[in-house]
């Protein structure tokens, strides 16, 4: 049953922002905090899930103390928190199964067109349904991405701690099909109890101030307390 899950990674990833694009017109625009139910927070707990054998001691993925000024208010997203980078404007859609939810904060679009994105994808497991596995679920967001890039690379997966939740990271590069362009990302996911999470950045090449201050605001993804 986890190949739904699955297939709803390729789907949503199909219709996220991307760095070198105007922002896409599925996304709706919205000023204020997700106002999905707080009610999701216990149940979409990250699992007590070990890390793999060769993680011990996990890794403490944490932000650039120097990169924090760049970063506005937490915003609630239901269980989980986040702080987007300043001036960057939330657009977030609805998707299922039920509880389910795509944010992406965009900053002002540059000379060339691009804009510098974050975003933040959770996908609800029906009930009685099983989820993928942290590499699983990584593989196919990278995959889902990799389709519209050429001379792609990725890093090999690195495992440790958000804030307390057990994530898996990948970096990539590629080049966008439609215009050529190089194209970086970051990319962090987790598997809870009942929901995988993707947290993502990606900018055109050249722009590495920006993905990193993407990043650092990924890093401060948490649980609500």
């Amino acid at each position: 049953m986890q190949g739904k899950i699955l297939s709803l990674v390729v789907l949503f990833l199909g219709t996220v922002l991307v760095g070198c694009s105007s922002p896409s017109e599925e996304v709706t625009t919205s000023q204020g905090q997700d106002s999905a139910a707080s009610s999701n927070a216990t149940s979409m707990a990250p699992s007590n899930q070990s890390p793999p054998s060769s993680a011990k001691q996990p890794a403490q993925f944490q932000p650039n103390p120097e990169l924090l000024a760049g970063l506005g208010e937490s915003v609630e997203l239901g269980g989980y928190k986040v702080q987007p980078p300043k001036g960057y404007t939330l657009r977030r859609q609805e998707i299922p199964p039920p509880g389910s939810r795509m944010l992406a904060w965009v900053g002002n679009p540059r000379p060339d067109g691009s804009s510098p994105s974050i975003q933040v994808i959770i996908i609800v497991a029906p009930p009685n349904e099983s989820l993928p596995t942290i590499d699983e679920f990584l593989n196919k967001s990278l995959a889902s991405i990799r389709q519209r890039r050429s001379d792609w690379k990725a890093s090999e997966a690195s495992y440790g701690l958000i804030n307390g939740i057990q994530v898996a990271k990948s970096s990539w590069t590629g080049k966008e099909l439609a215009t050529g362009q190089s194209m970086a990302g970051i990319m962090y996911v987790c598997v809870t109890k009942n929901a995988v999470i993707q947290l993502s950045t990606q900018d055109l090449e050249q722009y590495s101030d920006a993905l990193n201050l993407g990043e650092a605001a990924l890093l401060t993804f948490s649980t609500s307390k």
